[in-house]
């Protein structure tokens, strides 16, 4: 038996090994910075970065250009790993700490050529501290499935993808000038976005979804976590709601012009401007929809 033990300890350390070094060599897509030339540059690894998860309890990331990728750790260690294909001291991030928590600053950057740049930041499951990540430009993605207690993506422009991540708070993704997708997620959220889209698949969640300009909401629930309140200013939102769950719903347009759409149930109501209903037994979360141009309720497949 302990030698059954120790052979299948042995095949798991190797699987996770294997795992990070096909994420290392798997790039996906780079960022790139114009200039004199057009070829496509090798990124290297020039700086790794490592911590003892349990003594850090916040971890923040200050970008203003950059692709940002998030990864579940291979082991109990918060890893950043910096990528670039201009390869100088001057380039590393800048990292200070101060007690429990980790900054981690953006380092200069070469001006008047072509480079490609990447930040992997891996990051035990179950991580029981706060990830905040502020970027201007670029993208940010998390790849599960992962869970941590709070988690605040914050991108002026570009794109915020995270897929099976479980927060034990809150999730939080803010993107004025830029896209939001969410996939297989659970937890309480807060997505806010300017103009652009929102796209939620098949996630357990509650919360707030707002935009604050012409914006198209796809919205795709397998469950209620709690009360869920989703505002459109202007544009459309198509919510698939879990027939599996119980809930109370209003839908309302700001705009007579609005259209309403409800293909989820015949007992809800809906007068032209507003659709009311309660689904299951014993409802007790609820859920407010507002938009100015559509509103289509529907069952989430």
């Amino acid at each position: 038996m302990k030698r059954g033990k120790f052979i299948s300890a042995g095949i798991a350390c190797i699987v996770a090994i294997l795992a990070l070094l096909m994420e290392e060599t798997a790039m996906a897509k780079t960022v790139n910075r114009s200039g004199s030339s057009k070829s496509d540059f090798a990124m290297e690894c020039i700086n790794t970065c490592k911590w003892t998860a349990s003594d850090i309890e916040t971890l923040q990331l200050k970008y203003y250009f950059e692709e940002i990728l998030i990864l579940p750790s291979p082991n109990n260690n918060i890893i950043l790993k910096q990528y670039l294909s201009c390869n100088d001291s001057k380039y590393l991030d800048t990292v200070s700490k101060d007690g429990n928590a980790i900054t981690i600053t953006q380092g200069q950057r070469p001006s008047n050529v072509t480079y490609q740049s990447k930040l992997k930041l891996y990051i035990p499951d179950h991580y029981n501290g706060t990830v905040e990540l502020d970027v201007d430009e670029g993208s940010i993605a998390i790849r599960g499935p992962l869970a941590v207690k709070t988690m605040m993506l914050n991108l002026a422009e570009g794109k915020i993808q995270a897929d099976k991540v479980t927060v034990i708070n809150s999730l939080t993704a803010h993107a004025p000038d830029g896209v939001v997708y969410l996939t297989d997620c659970t937890g309480n959220i807060g997505v806010e976005v300017g103009s652009g889209s929102v796209i939620i698949n098949s996630c357990n969640i509650g919360g707030s979804i707002k935009a604050n300009d012409y914006t198209a909401m796809n919205i795709g629930l397998s469950g209620i976590y709690s009360n869920l309140r989703i505002s459109n200013k202007e544009g459309t939102v198509r919510l698939g709601l879990p027939g599996n769950d119980s809930f109370r719903i209003n839908a309302f347009l700001t705009d007579k012009d609005g259209v309403l759409r409800n293909n989820f149930s015949d007992t809800f109501t809906n007068d032209g401007m507003s659709i009311n209903g309660t689904w299951g037994s014993n409802p007790k979360k609820n859920i407010i929809v507002s938009s100015s141009d559509a509103i289509t309720l529907e069952k989430n497949k």
